[in-house]
């Protein structure tokens, strides 16, 4: 057994993602981290 089949993985990074947009809009944020044009609607009128 080679030493690199016996070692843990420790993370040291976790993705987080931001999104910016303008008033009026409302963004479906996806748990992959994606962003697609159809996920951005206007947002309901008050």
């Amino acid at each position: 057994m080679a030493l690199a089949e016996d070692i843990g993985v420790v993370p040291l990074h976790h993705l987080r993602a931001t999104w910016a947009y303008r008033n009026g809009l409302v963004v479906k944020p996806r748990s992959d981290g994606f962003t697609y044009a159809m996920n951005i609607r206007p947002a309901a009128r008050p």
